[in-house]
């Protein structure tokens, strides 16, 4: 069984202030070196959301998947001791969006 995940409408917001942010900086910085940092500073957010971003997730073989671009996230199934739904809150928007 296999489910894709879905981004939240704040997290999808987020993600594009963030990059109109950088590419403003980017336009508007005067000099190369200024450039430079705000094109390594959109590499790492980029290399971050390939690492961390989950695009589903899988139960397969005894382990819970969370299946990433770059990587698979495996957790054990006799690890997980409960499950328990939680609703949206405002925790969602103190932490830029990534739902925990």
């Amino acid at each position: 069984m296999r489910k894709k995940v879905k981004l939240s409408a704040w997290s999808t917001i987020m993600t594009l202030i963030g990059l109109i942010v950088l590419l403003a900086a980017f336009c508007f910085a005067k000099d190369s070196l200024a450039k430079y940092i705000v094109v390594g500073a959109l590499f790492v957010l980029c290399f971050t959301a390939l690492c961390y971003m989950p695009l589903s997730i899988s139960v397969r073989d005894g382990e819970l998947n969370i299946n990433r671009p770059l990587k698979i996230k495996s957790i054990p199934l006799s690890a997980i001791d409960s499950v328990k739904l939680v609703s949206p809150t405002m925790a969602e928007k103190r932490i830029c969006g990534s739902g925990g």
